[in-house]
């Protein structure tokens, strides 16, 4: 049985250069490679310099750390094919925890910049930093 779709959108940014994807489903791995692999889809990917997850209405209690793993052991599938700043902006710092694993695998070869933000101000502005 095929699972539904995760609920999202992607906003680009005139010139290409920024997604900000708004997630409103459940956070965990499959939904995540969903996501991943329908911008790397979308005929914008090729100007993308950013990348910014609007997670402050999903639910990211169901993401486990074997779903972090997974993520980690599946890198080269689900990354960019190019160096790209990616925020994510969560509702409270309780959700930072387990995104602080996430941010810290930066460390392991992926050439992307990862931060976790509780403003979107702050996001914005970092992701769009060069």
């Amino acid at each position: 049985m095929k699972s539904a779709s995760p609920s999202f959108s992607l906003h680009f940014a005139e010139d290409g250069s920024v997604c900000e994807i708004e997630f409103r489903d459940s956070f965990a791995f499959e939904n995540i490679f969903v996501v991943i692999r329908t911008l790397k889809e979308d005929l914008r990917y090729d100007s993308l310099r950013g990348v910014l997850w609007d997670l402050r209405h999903a639910d990211l209690s169901s993401l486990t750390l074997s779903d972090l793993r997974n993520i980690f052991t599946r890198q080269k599938q689900i990354s960019p094919t190019k160096f790209l700043r990616v925020a994510c902006v969560i509702a409270s710092d309780v959700d930072g925890y387990i995104l602080r694993l996430w941010q810290d695998a930066g460390l392991d070869g992926n050439p992307n910049l990862r931060r976790w933000f509780l403003d979107m101000d702050a996001a914005r502005e970092w992701v769009a930093s060069t």
